[in-house]
């Protein structure tokens, strides 16, 4: 069903007529596009104008909607949509089904009249906050015909006469503004034009896109901005061979915290204005596993693993920093921060032809960040990591380090400036063996989190044979006799008066060796 208002004029605003229509019996309609007027002026709801509901308290203002009206009726329209008062916004259900249909509804509309209020010259369209509004993304390339008009409801020129102002405002190519182009663009580059857009619930960030990325989706206010944009994004892998989706680059919100697939809003799109798509992409899959994807990988340097995404930018194939979860053999990866100049950018960089062609295709897994399994951990302290960053010894007569271990799904990883250590989860350890440079003395250095509490306890490597990952796998909080082992002791009783809150797992800890 349509909602749809009369723009017969009427003397009493109030009594203005209001119908449902079937939606394959809609009749010719005009629709407003606006941005909605602050609390103190008040916009005319459903409450308002059905005869049946009891007017809203509090300030309300008709001018707009009267406006509108008289435009649409001397244009020769009898019915308009105005989504202030078409839509009952006190009912959640309609409401989620007119979010999911209000691209349609724009773009059946006979015209479209944007209202821009704060304009009172051509020159100023530009600078109207009507293009920072979400959800005038959609109701500026929908409809088929688009007038602006100002502040005093002068008309100030379509969408097609004013396409030059309005590509340099919103980086939107001038074909698509004028509805006469065959070229595909990809899912990145209509992302990034609702970059920088803002909407008065976060959720409405992903939800004002859902048109215009073809999405159906229930809808959830409770859900938080990041997982509604995940969502949308999902959807489109059910349906869409395009790589470009996973071109996105943001800031790290922690060091060394990895990043799943999906991109946590429109604005981390920014870069993408430019991504094309490839005429022919390899498939990929949501599985309970992660991203199943098939990309070309560069592992050639140590330091950064980069997966070859089927999706150009000028001429280039897009690769994005990818870090290895586990074993070789799972092909798990997660997405990271790149190492260099622009070190803490989850971001993408462009991969030369003649590299391109020397990789090679495989099949691998972007995991999801959430777990894989329940368990007690997770469900105390679900999300927790922990990374110690070190820097390595430069001075002469520095010890060597000979061996590494890490109990669980702890990781090391060296760098010519850093050493990292990686525990997913309190109660486990990781282990350095280190050599004097000059003898044959050898010690252990460990690092561990105790009760989501960092520790570190330093003995010598004896005789006993002991290799360093049964010396690691003791320390742990779980192995058996720990609490009343001698290498449990330190760590449950000495340990914990000198340690230094991690405050649940979520800052790094900066140790320097100086052995």
């Amino acid at each position: 069903m349509m909602r749809l208002v009369s723009t017969e004029p009427v003397k009493d605003p109030k009594t203005r007529l209001m119908m449902v229509f079937p939606q394959d019996e809609t009749p010719p309609y005009a629709i407003l596009s606006h941005r909605w007027s602050p609390k103190s002026v008040g916009e005319v709801t459903f409450q308002h104008l059905d005869p049946n509901s009891e007017s809203p308290k509090g300030p309300v203002s008709y001018k707009k909607i009267t406006e509108f009206c008289n435009k649409a009726f001397d244009a020769g329209f009898e019915w308009a949509w105005i989504d202030t008062c078409c839509i009952n916004h006190e009912d959640s259900q309609e409401e989620g089904k007119s979010i999911n249909s209000m691209y349609s509804w724009y773009r059946k509309a006979e015209v479209c009249y944007a209202y821009l209020a704060d304009v009172t010259q051509v020159g100023d369209i530009g600078k109207s906050n009507w293009f920072k509004r979400g959800w005038t993304l959609q109701e500026l390339l929908a409809p088929r015909n688009l007038i602006f008009f100002d502040r005093n409801w002068i008309d100030i020129g379509s969408r097609a006469l004013r396409r030059d102002i309005i590509k340099e405002t919103t980086k939107i190519p001038s074909e698509v503004l004028l509805i006469n182009t065959n070229t595909d663009y990809s899912v990145a580059q209509i992302i990034s034009w609702a970059t920088g857009r803002e909407t008065s619930r976060p959720e409405d960030r992903a939800y004002s896109l859902l048109g215009l990325l073809r999405i159906t989706m229930a809808l959830d206010y409770t859900e938080g901005g990041d997982k509604a944009f995940v969502r949308p994004q999902q959807g489109i892998t059910k349906r869409s061979t395009d790589h470009s989706i996973f071109s996105w680059a943001a800031k790290l919100e922690e060091p060394g915290k990895l990043r799943d697939a999906f991109a946590k809003s429109p604005d981390e799109f920014a870069s993408c204005a430019d991504v094309e798509p490839n005429t022919t992409s390899r498939e990929f899959a949501l599985t309970n596993n992660g991203l199943r994807i098939q990309m070309r990988i560069n592992d050639k340097d140590p330091n950064m693993i980069w997966g070859v995404l089927d999706c150009t930018r000028k001429g280039k194939h897009v690769a994005i920093p990818l870090e290895q979860i586990g074993d070789a053999a799972e092909r798990r990866y997660g997405r990271v921060g790149r190492r260099g100049p622009d070190d803490g950018e989850v971001g993408a960089t462009d991969v030369e032809a003649a590299i391109f062609d020397e990789l090679e295709y495989r099949e691998v897994y972007i995991a999801p960040t959430g777990p894989r399994n329940f368990n007690l951990t997770e469900w105390m302290d679900a999300g927790a990591q922990y990374t110690f960053f070190m820097e390595p010894p430069m001075t002469p007569g520095s010890p060597l380090v000979i061996d590494l271990k890490a109990t669980g799904k702890g990781r090391w990883k060296f760098g010519p400036r850093a050493w990292e250590l990686k525990l997913e989860e309190t109660g486990h350890c990781g282990a350095m063996l280190l050599q004097h440079p000059l003898g044959e003395d050898q010690f252990v250095v460990m690092l561990g989190v105790h009760n989501n509490r960092v520790w570190t306890n330093i003995e010598p490597k004896n005789g006993s044979g002991e290799s360093l990952k049964e010396i690691s796998n003791n320390y742990l909080v779980t192995a058996k006799d720990f609490l009343t082992s001698e290498r449990g002791k330190p760590v449950l009783n000495g340990l914990d008066e000198r340690v230094q809150d991690l405050g649940g797992g979520k800052h790094g800890t900066n140790l320097v060796l100086g052995l």
